[in-house]
């Protein structure tokens, strides 16, 4: 009869190799359920209700225009580049200003930049938040002036 621990030290490898073939194993069967399990609706992520899609631009001096696309939009010296000359750039923040989308629309915030932010000729920086409207004027630095578009048509729709 043999006793376990010369059990043991004959067959260690062979439990090595079963502990790590079962560990592998449950690993595979445990990504194979994650993938074809079915969510149930109660834990899905809400859509957010909205009838139509907010959709804007910046309308830049030299006939480009910048999508504001995402919830949060921070726009720096680097996304004039070709708008105005690369010295007036340097008086524009790496992150200037920052538009957002909330539910009663856009707003634009200076993000503490040195040179400041106006919207229709009333200075921003520090004031927080500003409500957007369509054609508003944008002034970046007192030497990037840019107008605000907004575009809500029927092609937009959800």
């Amino acid at each position: 009869m043999v006793s376990i621990s010369e059990w043991l030290s004959e067959s260690w490898i062979d439990i090595f190799y079963a502990l790590v073939f079962a560990i592998a194993a449950a690993l595979v069967i445990d990504y194979i359920y994650k993938k074809i399990k079915h969510e149930p609706k109660i834990l899905q992520k809400t859509i957010p209700a909205r009838s139509r899609k907010l959709s804007a631009k910046l309308l830049l001096p030299n006939n480009n225009e910048i999508r504001i696309s995402n919830i949060e939009n921070i726009l720096g010296r680097e996304d004039f580049l070709g708008a105005i000359s690369g010295d007036d750039l340097l008086y524009i923040g790496k992150k200037h200003f920052k538009i957002i989308k909330l539910e009663d629309g856009q707003f634009i915030e200076d993000l503490n930049s040195q040179n400041g932010t106006s919207l229709n000729g009333e200075e921003i920086k520090g004031s927080g938040l500003k409500k957007l409207n369509d054609n508003d004027e944008i002034m970046v630095a007192n030497i990037l002036k840019i107008r605000y578009s907004l575009e809500n048509s029927s092609k937009n729709m959800i």
